[in-house]
């Protein structure tokens, strides 16, 4: 499993505040997806 699949559960099963150490870590990437409306 990728790491950015990872990061995709974890968003789905809970709701990761903007400000978690995963979402800083996940790079600028993830933070498209978390703009971008479902």
């Amino acid at each position: 499993m990728s790491f950015r699949s990872l990061i995709f559960l974890i968003r789905q099963k809970t709701q990761v505040p903007p400000l978690s150490p995963m979402f800083l870590v996940s790079g600028p990437s993830v933070i498209f997806f978390y703009i971008r409306p479902y």
